[in-house]
């Protein structure tokens, strides 16, 4: 599924802001040049998921069949470096895999890191980098004869939901990591969705793609289709500056609050309030295999209230916190998201003021560090020809030369003019 890929990926950049592990990163380029390779549709919306079931050899359609690996087949494809692939993905004659439906899968191995780079070198007494070596080639042998093997069907629908918050993985990668490549994919996938799946009067939920046409569905998103796009737009322009992206996020925005806000019950509800949906009373506030949308707005207004200089979208997010702080405290688990949307008003964000920095390593500096929650503000003297507000943390900070400000509530750093300084700055 592309919404744990975006996942996986988010989570991989945040860590390795952190750790800065080469091989975190590793996975991280790794699996986006997977969604590159395979999930991309060529018009630059990314495709769902793969199945799980796939052809055999004997051509029997069965669970696992295009993933899994047999030890024998192993050594046949691998020879003298299947010592090493043994070691490193835990490769056994009784195999790891069981379908109780499917006896004839036994002896089949998922492969998962059993044994570290280190531990391996330690075991076959050779160098790390002899390892990494073998480990490279190892994966390219068995790429190709994977290659061989019947392809799994692939689900050829966009969804909205999910393209946004691989967009909004994407643009974070592309921050941490410093990956010119994910910004393109982000950039592509963002221009589908404006392109095909959004419009004055709303965001659809998907489009779908058979053989190769394109072939649209007219069915209207849900909460989580708006919300979760409204914060991928947001995280755009937290990357490129580029202030039409709060513009669209705001007409999102708004789209929400005429369609799916009730002023009778202060809420809002998981799909459109309109008289032909029967089933509008729905709120949808804890977290399931994805973030749950509702939580993802109230970030979404906090950040469009400070963006915007209009506070009645921060009191809207204020509002929904408040309904729900006794739900977060008493299941934090399922409402992992509502937690971290609340914490924008229980501590209040860092904020990064870059003045006149525009194409200097100023500009650039807070990029590849973890700082959850923080607020961008970049002003340059083309900023007044945009038509975004004059910012009230940009009062008294008037300079001509490249200045950058870190501003925690109502104090702010003194004028500091070299990366190394920022950097100093935010360590703190």
């Amino acid at each position: 599924m592309i919404y744990d890929n975006a996942g996986l990926i988010q989570l991989g950049s945040e860590i390795y802001s952190i750790t800065k592990d080469p091989f975190v990163e590793w996975i991280v380029k790794d699996t986006i040049n997977f969604l590159a390779r395979d999930m991309r549709s060529p018009y630059g919306g990314f495709y769902s998921a793969l199945d799980a079931e796939s052809l055999d050899n004997h051509r029997i359609k069965r669970e696992g069949a295009y993933y899994v690996w047999s030890k024998h087949d192993l050594t046949e494809i691998l020879k003298e470096k299947f010592k090493l692939a043994e070691l490193r993905f835990g490769i056994t004659d009784n195999g790891n895999f069981e379908d109780p439906h499917h006896k004839e899968i036994q002896g089949m191995n998922i492969l998962h890191i059993a044994h570290s780079m280190p531990d391996i070198a330690n075991k076959l007494q050779i160098s790390e980098d002899e390892v990494l070596e073998g480990l490279d080639s190892i994966r390219k042998k068995m790429f190709e004869a994977r290659s061989m093997r019947s392809n799994p069907q692939k689900d050829t629908k966009i969804i909205t939901s999910w393209n946004a918050l691989l967009i909004k993985s994407l643009y974070t990668t592309a921050e941490l990591l410093d990956y010119p490549l994910a910004s393109k994919l982000a950039k592509g996938a963002l221009d589908f969705i404006l392109e095909y799946l959004v419009d004055d009067e709303k965001v659809l939920r998907s489009y779908h793609i058979v053989k190769g046409d394109q072939e649209r569905r007219i069915y209207e998103g849900v909460l989580d289709d708006y919300s979760i796009l409204t914060a991928a737009f947001i995280q755009a322009f937290e990357y490129t500056d580029d202030w039409s992206l709060i513009e669209h996020a705001l007409k999102v925005q708004n789209l929400i609050d005429s369609k799916f806000y009730s002023n009778e019950h202060e809420m809002y509800f998981l799909n459109p309030q309109n008289e032909d949906n029967f089933i509008h009373s729905i709120v949808q506030a804890g977290d399931d295999s994805m973030a749950s949308g509702l939580a993802v707005m109230v970030a979404n207004l906090f950040k469009l209230g400070k963006y915007l200089n209009d506070k009645k979208f921060e009191a809207k997010g204020l509002m929904l916190v408040k309904k729900f702080v006794g739900q977060i405290n008493e299941m934090p688990g399922v409402m992992s998201e509502f937690l971290l949307s609340a914490s924008n008003y229980l501590r209040y964000p860092t904020e990064i003021v870059i003045m006149n920095g525009n194409k200097t390593e100023l500009n650039m500096a807070h990029k590849t560090k973890y700082l959850p929650g923080r607020l961008i503000y970049r002003w340059n003297k083309s900023n007044f020809k945009d038509g975004r507000p004059y910012w009230d943390v940009l009062d008294s900070k008037e300079v001509s030369e490249p200045t950058a400000y870190v501003c925690k509530g109502m104090t702010c750093s003194l004028p500091i003019t070299t990366k190394q300084d920022l950097l100093n700055e935010l360590a703190k």
